[in-house]
């Protein structure tokens, strides 16, 4: 039986994809560099620390990993603090969730700071028992480790615990790690949702569909 929830947020929570399109390419013409193509292909599946090093790296940036981290952070902050919302039906499942006594956790790699900010503005940390990121964790989403070390943060096992991921590189590794996997839809990701779907132990076009779900008596959260 499900207990644990543990909930990724860019383009699973809150609708932030798009903020993510173009930083790394603006960042880079801001730093009077060209970027290549396919960037933004490459960072999806990098944690904040791998991308400011690819960057420093490949493109020979006289700056510190932190430097780069700050800079980047800095530009999308305020984009997250004034336009990004929640996406549909993210509210009241949380209410939900939380009423039947399910420990929840946000999982992201995301700057834990920027992450807190952002979840205090729309009224939902108070929900979560932790928000768990790549770089408090040490391990990026394309280790297992991440989902393992946040499972045991939140006092639950993988088994008992549904990860909620739009990403399949997250979805895929949640799922090595022995968790149950729920895939969330996102318009960004519509190239690549085949994939994410192969690895969802069940997808999701909204989350909306697990209130409707829930209404026609089937068990919430999914198992």
């Amino acid at each position: 039986m499900i207990q644990g929830l543990l909930f990724d947020l860019d383009g699973t929570l809150v609708d932030s994809n798009w903020v993510w399109k173009n930083i790394g390419r603006d960042f880079l013409i801001a730093q009077g560099k060209t970027p290549e193509e396919g960037l933004v292909g490459k960072f999806e599946e990098m944690s904040f620390t791998q991308s400011a090093e690819y960057m420093i790296r490949e493109y020979g940036l006289s700056m510190t990993v932190g430097e780069v981290i700050a800079a980047v952070t800095q530009m999308a902050e305020d984009t997250y603090l004034t336009r990004v919302d929640l996406k549909p039906g993210a509210s009241e499942l949380l209410l939900r969730c939380k009423a039947a006594g399910h420990p929840m956790a946000v999982g992201t790699a995301l700057d834990e700071g920027l992450a807190r900010r952002l979840l205090e503005r729309l009224g939902i940390l108070d929900f979560f028992r932790g928000v768990y990121t790549c770089e408090t964790l040490g391990f990026p989403k394309t280790d297992p480790a991440f989902y393992r070390r946040a499972v045991e943060l939140l006092g639950c096992l993988p088994g008992e615990t549904a990860v909620f991921e739009d990403a399949p590189h997250a979805l895929k590794t949640a799922k090595e790690a022995g968790c149950r996997t729920v895939g969330v839809a996102d318009p960004w990701g519509a190239p690549r949702r085949a994939e994410a779907e192969e690895y969802s132990d069940r997808f999701l076009q909204s989350l909306e569909e697990l209130l409707d779900l829930q209404h026609g008596g089937e068990q919430l959260p999914p198992e």
